[in-house]
């Protein structure tokens, strides 16, 4: 498979290196994603029964219609979560690409039964607890493998183990690059370059992050996202009404996207007095 990063020595990729670790954290009876930015939480008293819902149910309901709303063949092809945090929609879509469908084709001689191979979901993330509670790659590599999507066999030990810390020179920041299983975990901000190649993602989504940068930043991460995705490939965000009004024009009238839809994501995903709006676009070809 051709590499999805610009350079010769990508970053390290946390759930290969906790994988390899000696120690690792204890693995959840289930997923837990935490809670959308607390402080955000606190303000919207009296209406924190609608911001906990949207944090814990409206949200995962949103994202499991919109993921399934998207044609197969863009799974296939790698993915990009930015501002991927616990992991909550990282894992969605490599659940979506492990569910692809086989096909079969028959001769008159012969049955062959085909799996359209599997590429990775990538997540990236600078793991900030005041946007998620408990952010941390650990916490994403936990959920992983409490949803079945490491890839390898794991072993629980101490749920405070510490995260390896190879230097660049160390030879396990090789090894835990040196193999790609469902889910890659990498530190990296939208706000700055992407470590990926033009083109290459199917589907690049992000979900109530990128709202927690300022202007310029906003823009230079859906130009990165939008960069980074393939051609006829779909960005699909969500986050606070009052930001996707500028993603959708950066796209249209900074980088000439036509097929560019925004909706509001309904009732589901109001997080306190604040309602949520998805944007959905697709890269011409």
């Amino acid at each position: 498979m051709t590499s999805v990063y610009s350079s010769n020595q990508p970053p390290l990729d946390h759930i290969a290196a906790i994988n390899g670790s000696a120690t690792k954290p204890a693995i959840p009876s289930k997923p837990s994603y935490g809670v959308d930015s607390p402080l955000g939480l606190i303000s919207s008293l009296p209406f924190s029964p609608l911001y906990l819902y949207a944090t814990l149910k409206g949200k995962h309901d949103l994202w499991d219609s919109l993921l399934s709303s998207l044609p197969d063949d863009a799974f296939t092809h790698p993915t990009l979560d930015a501002g991927c945090g616990r992991g909550m929609v990282l894992l969605k879509v490599a659940q979506r690409k492990a569910a692809l469908p086989s096909t079969t084709t028959t001769t008159t001689t012969t049955t062959t039964t085909t799996t359209t191979p599997s590429s990775p979901a990538y997540g990236i993330d600078i793991f900030s607890t005041a946007d998620q509670s408990g952010n941390a790659p650990s916490a994403t590599w936990a959920n992983a493998a409490a949803a079945g999507l490491l890839g390898t066999t794991t072993t629980t030990t101490s749920l405070a183990a510490p995260l390896p810390s190879p230097s660049d020179d160390d030879d396990s920041r090789t090894s835990s690059n040196s193999s790609s299983g469902p889910i890659v975990l990498h530190t990296a901000s939208f706000t700055a370059p992407l470590p990926f190649r033009d083109g290459v993602f199917g589907v690049v989504t992000s979900s109530l992050a990128v709202h927690n940068v300022g202007r310029a930043g906003r823009r230079h991460a859906l130009r990165e996202m939008a960069r980074c995705c393939r051609p006829g490939g779909y960005v699909l965000v969500v986050d606070l009404a009052g930001y996707v009004g500028g993603y959708a024009e950066c796209l249209r009238g900074e980088l000439g996207w036509t097929d560019v839809e925004s909706a509001w994501g309904g009732v589901g995903v109001m997080f306190g007095v604040w309602p949520c709006v998805v944007l959905r676009a697709r890269k011409p070809e």
